[in-house]
This record gives C-alpha cells, sequence and structure tokens, in this order.
C-alpha cells in the first residue's frame, strides 16, 4: 500500500506499522492503568495535612473512614508550626483499619509534653511510635490501653520527642 501526503513521496509501509504499534501500546497502558485503579478500589483511603501547634495548649485533630475514627491530642512546645500527614487507610472489606500521624520528614523539632490517639468504630490491635531520632519509643513512654482504644504518654516517662505514630486496627463486627 503507498500513501502519498507532502511532496508527493510515498509513506513508507513501516510508518503504519509504527503507527500501529504505537495505538497498540498505548491501549495497553490505558488498559492496566485502568486495572490499577479498579485494583486500588478495594481499599480505602482519607489523607490530610495539619499543622501541629507550638505553644503548650492542648489540640485535637480528628479523622473519620467510614466507621473508623482516629483522634490525636497533643501539647507541644517549640518554635513555629510543623506540617503533619494524618492517614487513615482500611482494607477492601474494612476488617483492618491503619492510623498514621507524623512529621512527613520522619524527624520534628518540636517538644511534645504529651500526646493521646484514640481510636474509635474498629478495635486497638497494635500501635508503633517513634522519636525524632527514628527509634521506637520505649514501653516505659506510653501506655496503650487496648479495653478503652487508646494510646497516650506517660508522665514522667515520655521523653517528649515523637514523630510518627502507626496505629492498627481490627473492623468490630457487625451482627445482621
Amino acid at each position: 500500500m503507498q500513501v502519498h501526503f507532502l511532496f508527493d513521496e510515498p509513506i513508507p509501509d513501516v510508518y503504519f506499522c509504527n503507527m500501529a504499534l504505537y495505538q497498540l501500546t498505548s491501549l495497553l497502558l490505558f488498559a492496566s492503568l485502568l486495572y490499577v485503579s479498579r485494583a486500588d478500589e478495594k481499599q480505602s483511603t482519607n489523607h490530610h495535612f495539619f499543622k501541629v501547634q507550638p505553644g503548650g495548649e492542648m489540640h485535637i485533630v480528628s479523622r473519620n473512614l467510614g466507621p473508623f475514627e482516629c483522634a490525636f491530642t497533643y501539647a507541644a512546645q517549640g518554635g513555629t508550626n510543623e506540617e503533619w500527614f494524618f492517614d487513615l487507610d482500611a482494607d477492601h472489606d474494612g476488617k483492618l483499619y491503619t492510623c498514621s500521624i507524623g512529621r512527613p520528614s520522619g524527624s520534628s523539632y518540636l517538644v511534645f509534653t504529651q500526646f493521646k490517639v484514640e481510636i474509635n468504630g474498629a478495635n486497638l490491635k497494635d500501635v508503633e511510635l517513634y522519636s525524632s531520632q527514628g527509634e521506637k519509643l520505649g514501653p516505659e513512654e506510653y501506655n496503650l490501653n487496648k479495653e478503652e482504644h487508646t494510646v497516650s504518654s506517660v508522665e514522667g516517662g515520655f521523653q517528649s520527642q515523637l514523630a510518627r505514630i502507626h496505629v492498627l486496627a481490627q473492623g468490630v463486627k457487625t451482627e445482621l
């Protein structure tokens, strides 16, 4: 097949093969992106950024994802506000939830005088807390109360360094 365009010169068949290959590649890429976006629909997320405000006053930041709620209460001292993230995630059937709160850089210059994370709509399973140096907080620094669904700083034990909190919770079973 010979096609003529500008200057009345034939366009080689290779050009049409390359165009067909390009279109097929584009179609496959679109289909794979569509598949990935559908797969992501199986997991729910709620991402939020907020400012941790120093000054020693108590502040509360709370987020919901369906029936799951995670609240972060804190008091901090230091220079200026810091931007922190607050992410909630749930698996596709609402059996597991995570609440992650922290400084995107993993390090904070603020001095926390106290903190508390409380969850509702799920059972608290486990927590990981990290200092500004990236080390896990010791068990003497926080109290994990699974019955009350809270984790909080221990007065006199908490070393005032907090940069990240990860909470794992299991969805509450409801009988029909």
